[in-house]
């Protein structure tokens, strides 16, 4: 939390702050008209982390 309110703080309109599974990534180079955070979720909930769902996920272009 901290190190994300940090990174929040500081950055310039040229930055992008970039997240994965709510940990921050880190600053990066970006234009003004760039989403300033981007926050991507690497998780599965496991009701739906069968063979058949990950597919499903993988086709409609959810998942990694």
């Amino acid at each position: 939390f901290h190190l994300v309110m940090h990174y929040l703080s500081e950055m310039t309109e040229e930055q992008t702050l970039v997240m994965y599974s709510g940990h921050p990534m880190g600053l990066f180079p970006s234009l003004p008209s760039s989403p300033r955070a981007i926050i991507t979720n690497g998780m599965v909930i496991p009701n739906y982390s069968s063979r058949e769902q990950y597919e499903r996920m993988f086709a409609l272009g959810v998942s990694m």
